[in-house]
């Protein structure tokens, strides 16, 4: 049994195509907690798209495009229920039954289709049957939004790496034909027990004999499954020049039934259960590309071996002198206050801490942010004081660093500094994107007042 399911492989692709869309996802949290893993390469790219994507909430998204997928089949199933009454009502009328016309309204579109299908099979994929790809864009015009109109684009992509895709799309054709199929044998049957019908040959350059043969073959494979088929004499009876009695016309019903049900229903059941086993097979092959170009730098930053191997040369000289980005950690199990994106004139602390709080800093570079996303990764961090300044654009990769942040604390609270004028206006904006990203009202502070107890100095 393969590893991974299908959905993992899917939000692997969808992200794939989503960075590739709008640049790398913030992910310095999440690469922390899966580097030193022993599993193949591959796998840790999927567990990273999976982490990400039940952070942005990807995961929902893709949930979202299933749902509408399977409503778009079953508003198909639906049109194909009423096609086959339709086409059931058609093929009998309202009193005399013309069997070769019959035949072609229950089965003529049905072979002609599948017969398409079968031949589809000698030439290069180019899309697959067309209730297939009418299923397929009916489940892209349901979707909303960017990251929902990626996912039926990647679903594409990873159902085709095994010829997938073709079996798939076949098989929703295979299963709206039974569909169809069943709901037009139910109406003849509905019909023929309410009605009086009659059958007949009616030709006017066919010899009576061509219809004996015709009759025989096509009732032989349902003959097998206990069907009735009309002897040479009841056929001749049939011509139209003569009135068949009541028990010659059940067994014409017998028969009429019988070849919709094996040349329509059966086959088509067959067939679908066909489409159904190659595309499970299909599934347990999917893999991930880890050469792909999209992955070329994550396989290095996802290598335990990459962050360090030891000195190989000694380094030069320094020209300038450099400014230590390192932290004073704190240890385990102290409460923390970190301020980011403030301004180095921004006075620091922000107000007196209490003693039994370990003071961060402010975090100026990525090294420093690293640095402290390894430390609270391996460090239980009871209560975290996040400050930030309101007069700054709450940009994406500041917001998934909160967040990430936030997961590694068993509570998070955030002071929004705000001063006077521009600060104000982008006051709310803070508050409308944290709360999107999950943080309740009562994490958000704009006074020190609303502050917890356990920051500070009393």
């Amino acid at each position: 049994m393969p590893q991974h399911s299908l959905k993992d492989y899917w939000i692997t692709e969808t992200l794939r195509l989503r960075e590739e869309h709008w640049g790398p996802i913030e992910d310095a949290t999440l690469l922390h907690q899966i580097r030193h893993s022993t599993e193949p390469v591959s796998h840790k790219i999927i567990q990273r798209a999976a982490l990400i994507a039940k952070r942005d909430g990807l995961a929902a998204t893709i949930e979202k495009w299933s749902a509408n997928a399977r409503l778009a089949f079953w508003a198909m199933a639906l049109l194909a229920i009423f096609a086959g009454i339709g086409m059931a009502a058609s093929a009998l009328g309202t009193g005399h039954v013309n069997l070769l016309l019959a035949l072609v309204a229950l089965l003529g579109l049905h072979a002609i289709t599948y017969v398409f299908w079968l031949l589809s099979f000698l030439a290069p994929y180019h899309g697959g049957t067309l209730l297939g790809q009418a299923w397929l864009w009916l489940g892209k015009k349901l979707a909303r939004g960017p990251d929902a109109t990626l996912a039926p684009q990647a679903f594409i992509n990873i159902l085709n790496q095994n010829n997938g895709l073709r079996w798939l799309l076949s098989a929703i054709s295979h299963g709206i034909w039974v569909v169809m199929m069943a709901a037009g044998i139910m109406t003849m049957l509905a019909l023929l027990a309410a009605r009086q019908y009659t059958f007949g040959w009616e030709t006017t350059i066919l010899p009576v004999s061509s219809f004996v043969s015709i009759t025989q073959g096509i009732g032989f494979l349902p003959h097998l499954l206990g069907f009735s088929i009309p002897s040479a004499d009841i056929i001749q009876q049939s011509s139209g020049l003569q009135t068949a009695g009541p028990e010659s016309q059940a067994i014409w019903s017998s028969w009429l039934i019988g070849a919709v049900m094996v040349y329509g229903l059966l086959l088509r059941l067959a067939s679908l259960l066909l489409c159904l086993w190659k595309t499970r097979q299909a599934m347990r092959q999917i893999q991930i590309d880890a050469t792909l170009p999209a992955y070329a730098g994550l396989v290095d930053r996802l290598s335990a071996h990459s962050e360090h191997i030891g000195v190989d040369a000694p380094a030069p000289a320094l020209q300038t002198a450099r400014r230590n980005t390192n932290l004073a950690l704190a240890p385990a199990g102290s409460p923390l206050v970190v301020g980011l994106e403030l301004s180095p004139r921004a006075p620091w602390p922000p107000f007196a801490l209490s003693a039994t709080v370990h003071d961060q800093g402010k975090l100026e570079s990525r090294e420093q942010r690293h640095q402290l996303l390894a430390h609270m990764t391996r460090q239980t961090v009871p209560a975290l004081l996040i400050v930030c300044d309101a007069a700054q654009t709450p940009d994406r990769g500041i917001l998934h660093f909160i967040t990430d942040l936030s997961n590694l604390a068993s509570r998070t609270d955030i002071y929004l500094q705000s001063g006077h004028g521009e600060a104000e206006n982008r006051l709310q904006l803070w508050k409308e994107r944290l709360q999107q990203a999950g943080f309740g009202i009562e994490q958000l502070h704009e006074t020190q007042k609303t502050l917890p107890q356990w920051i500070q100095a009393s």
